[in-house]
Parts: C-alpha cells; structure tokens; sequence
C-alpha cells in the first residue's frame, strides 16, 4: 500500500509541475 499512495503522490506532483509549466507559459506568450 505503501508505493502505492507512494506513486501517486508521484504522479499528483509530477502533474502540478506540468500545469505550473504551462501556465508559465502562456503567460510569457
């Protein structure tokens, strides 16, 4: 259960970076 949660939390902090980068820039266009 462990590497599960472990894996997401992975995942969930893998996907706010991808949304930051992509707010960042369409900012900057």
């Amino acid at each position: 259960q462990v590497q599960q949660v472990n894996k997401a939390i992975a995942r969930a902090k893998h996907a706010v970076e991808i949304d930051l980068i992509g707010s960042l820039r369409q900012k900057c266009k």
